[in-house]
């Protein structure tokens, strides 16, 4: 399914804080680590809510400030 990732981090509280934050603004946010690249890196991503498509939630984002792309989970 498609996802925004909002960013990606090698420091995982880093990454954990702007979860935190978005979920705060009432967006879906998790935290996916990578699998194959080193040094591991932690991706901040937002689902978009059942039956909504990914480009408002994507505009939304970047509305707030938030240098997004649309990727596949």
């Amino acid at each position: 399914s498609r996802v925004v990732q909002v960013a990606a981090y090698r420091d995982r509280s880093a990454a954990c804080v702007l979860v935190d934050r978005l979920q705060r603004l009432g967006f879906d946010s998790y935290l996916s680590g990578t699998r194959s690249t080193s040094p591991q890196r932690y991706r901040v991503r937002v689902r978009p809510s059942k039956g909504s498509s990914i480009a408002p939630l994507k505009n939304s984002l970047e509305s707030r400030g938030f240098n997004v792309w649309v990727t596949r989970e």
